[in-house]
This record gives C-alpha cells, sequence and structure tokens, in this order.
C-alpha cells in the first residue's frame, strides 16, 4: 500500500464517515454494486471496459457502484476513481524491461489488483458483486452476495482455431456460470449461442444490449476532426486486427479496388502494424495508402465523421460496439453478414460475405461513389443508433440486479 493510501486509511478511522469524500450526510443509496479490477486491468483501451464504464456512469441514483481496482493502464477507468474503494494508480504501458524490473523488486501488478478486489469482496458492503471478466480468482472467495455475470460471446467455442490450445477460457466461463446467480446477455445472439455450448437455466439470463453516446458522435461528420484531412479520402476500420477480426482477408480482398482508386486510403485504430501486416501490405502495393492512426476516445467520433464508410468484417461478435458508434456518426456502414450485425444495425448497413471478396469489393465500389443511396444510408444509421443509448443500457441491467434480489 502506497504510504498516501496508509495515511488516508489512518484518517478514515479518525474522522466521521464521509467526511474525507465530501459525503458526510448524504443518505446512501439503498444498492451497492461491487465491480472488479479485471477488465481495467487487462485492456487499455476496449469495447468491454468501455461497457462497465458507461454502466457505472449511468446507474440510476438508487444504485452506488464501487470499482475495486489498484493499478490500471485502462483509459476508460479515468472517470471512475470516484467508485474506486481506494485511489488507483495509473499503470501506464509497461516495457519488458520494466516488467522484469518489477518482478526483481516483487512488483506483481495482477497480484496487487486480484488481493484488492478480493478484499474488497470480504468487506466492502455490497449488495451485488459483479465481476468484469472470467478469471476465477474470486470464486473461492465466501460468497457474500448475489452474483450477476455479463456474457459477451461465445467466440472461444466457436473458432477455437483462432487461440491458443492453452486458453482456459471456456473452462473459466463454466465455473462462473456456476456461481452466478443471473447472466447478462449482451445480443440476443449471444444468449442464443450461450446455450449452444452452456449449461445454464434460461429463466436467469437477461439480454441487455449495449449502448452509444449519441450526443457525443451525431455531429461528427458536420465537424469532422482537424487531423483527417491529412488521410484525404479513406475508408476507416476501427479495433483489433487479429484473427477472427478477418483483417487480412479484408484487406487482400481490397487491393484490385484500391488500385481503380489511387486517390482513397484506408484508416486503421488500434495498435501499431506488425511486421507481418506491413509486409502484406507491401505485398499488396499499397504502401502509404494504409494507415495506422492512434486516437484518443474524444478523437474518435470525427474520425468516423471524416470517413468515406466504415467496415466491420469479423467474423464473429458477441455485439459489435463500433457498429453503433458508425452508425451514430452518420458514418455509410458495412458488415459482415452474420446475425448479430443484422441484430444490431438492422436495414441501416450494408452486408457482405465475411468471406466473400467480391461482395466486400463492391461495398467499397458503393462507398467510393456519390450515390445518393448513402444519404439514406446515414439518415438509417443515425436513427437505428437513436434507439440504443448507455442509459438505456444501465437502466435495464439494474432492473437485472433488482430482479435477482427479488424487488
Amino acid at each position: 500500500m502506497l504510504a498516501v493510501d496508509v495515511a488516508m486509511h489512518r484518517l478514515s478511522k479518525i474522522f466521521p464517515k464521509g467526511f474525507l469524500t465530501g459525503t458526510m450526510g448524504r443518505k446512501e443509496k439503498y444498492m451497492r454494486v461491487l465491480y472488479d479490477h479485471q477488465t481495467f486491468m487487462y485492456q487499455s483501451i476496449g469495447g468491454i471496459s468501455q461497457y462497465f464504464s458507461h454502466l457505472m456512469n449511468n446507474l440510476p441514483q438508487e444504485f452506488t457502484p464501487v470499482l475495486s481496482l489498484d493499478n490500471t493502464k485502462n483509459e476508460s477507468a479515468v472517470d471512475l476513481e470516484r467508485f474506486a474503494t481506494r485511489p488507483f494508480r495509473k499503470a501506464g504501458k509497461r516495457s519488458r524491461v520494466q516488467r522484469l524490473i518489477d518482478k526483481a523488486r516483487g512488483i506483481d501488478l495482477k497480484k496487487l489488483n486480484t488481493d484488492n478486489s478480493l478484499n474488497a469482496i470480504k468487506d466492502v458492503a455490497h449488495d451485488i458483486f459483479h465481476p468484469t471478466s472470467f478469471d476465477p480468482y474470486c470464486l473461492s472467495a465466501p460468497k457474500r452476495a448475489p452474483m450477476v455475470i455479463t456474457f459477451y460471446d461465445c467466440i472461444h467455442e466457436r473458432l477455437p482455431e483462432h487461440f491458443s490450445p492453452a486458453d482456459n477460457m471456456t473452462a473459466s466461463k463454466k465455473l462462473y456460470l456456476q456461481h452466478a446467480d443471473a447472466v447478462i446477455c449482451i445480443s440476443h445472439y449471444t444468449r442464443t449461442e450461450l446455450f449452444k455450448y452452456f449449461e445454464f437455466d434460461e429463466t436467469r439470463t437477461h439480454v441487455v444490449h449495449l449502448g452509444v453516446d449519441c450526443n457525443l458522435f451525431r455531429n461528427a461528420r458536420e465537424e469532422g476532426l482537424p487531423n483527417t484531412e491529412k488521410f484525404g479520402r479513406y475508408m476507416l476500420f476501427v479495433g483489433g486486427r487479429s484473427g477472427y477480426k478477418n483483417w487480412i482477408y479484408w484487406l487482400r480482398a481490397l487491393e484490385r479496388p484500391m488500385k481503380r482508386h489511387p486517390d482513397i486510403s484506408i484508416v486503421c485504430t488500434g495498435r501499431q502494424f506488425s511486421s507481418e501486416e506491413k509486409a502484406l501490405i507491401g505485398s499488396l502495393g499499397l504502401e502509404g495508402r494504409v494507415h495506422q492512426h492512434s486516437v484518443a476516445a474524444d478523437q474518435l467520433p470525427g474520425l468516423y465523421g471524416g470517413a468515406l464508410g466504415f467496415f466491420f468484417p469479423s467474423m464473429d461478435e458477441g455485439f459489435g460496439l463500433p457498429t453503433l458508434e458508425a452508425l451514430a456518426a452518420g458514418c455509410p456502414t458495412a458488415l459482415s453478414d452474420i446475425p448479430v450485425m443484422r441484430e444490431i444495425a438492422g436495414d441501416s448497413a450494408v452486408y457482405f460475405g465475411p468471406k466473400d471478396a467480391k461482395s466486400i469489393e463492391l461495398a467499397f465500389e458503393l462507398f467510393a461513389g456519390k450515390d445518393r443511396a448513402l444519404v439514406e444510408l446515414s439518415r438509417k444509421g443515425k436513427e437505428r443508433a437513436a434507439s440504443f443509448s448507455w442509459e438505456k443500457t444501465a437502466r435495464e441491467t439494474a432492473n437485472v440486479y433488482e430482479r435477482v434480489l427479488g424487488r
């Protein structure tokens, strides 16, 4: 424990409850929900951590979120420190040398986070425990409150070839399902897949879609992002690119239309290109036309807004949060023709077979032109996205908590 944490802990024993946090005298909310460290430790940015951040920030007033987190490099965690059981440290990205130094000094960030969450499970009064991922660290701890889990997808089970044989995600999911009092599925598709691969009481499963901040994204196309002009006319790819995300096949499918349209580039968010990805770009003759662009969350709307079109070629998803973001921004959207994309986007997007190069090429050509259909597609996208919101996600999740407690 840091010196300042020790001091604050000692002072909290001296002063009345709430004195140090400025909440003394306020009426305690009637339901406390404990969330753990997992997604905020394992992700620096990503859909799951965004989901939990928005969920905590939008719960109805009758609920008090409590977050057990010791250290984090996650961008979404910035807005959550007021919920934390203790001030958490911003870990930042650590090099291999720094990690070796930490190990030599006996510093184990995972253990610090795990211990903090175990202590919170034991010591913090809470009505619901909602873990944020599937590390079974907490399942042997005495159960102090009902557990609600969010089930994201069955990608490990459907597409095992994209994961290491040593991956234990399926076993961990089974353990959590044995302990859960209720399961939230982020799409109807996910709920259907859950019952294909696992056993659980159907009456204790609930579908709660993810949301989007339409206020943040709705003017993106008009406002743009100041530094997107350096890309000129571009197609957009957002998120991870490995394995089932199908980026390699998608890029190969765009080789011919990219050569027919030398003024169009491709912009990808996410991690920097690997040496293999750079080699692929070179082999396709697309050097200087496929860009990796790191953006902060508040810059992402403008990136959607400046794009000719957004592509999401994934072979499987539990939801696909970038889809909603693109629709809300009015960005013409092309999606893999898989069930969950139809569920989320309806008729507000164009669809292509994830392994159908011709249909990918046709979507590119549509977005590269000035077809009047694009205006209608943009309008439908905004209208569709408006039916999803983080407030709705939080309200429906709160309903699940109340049902678990019989309220």
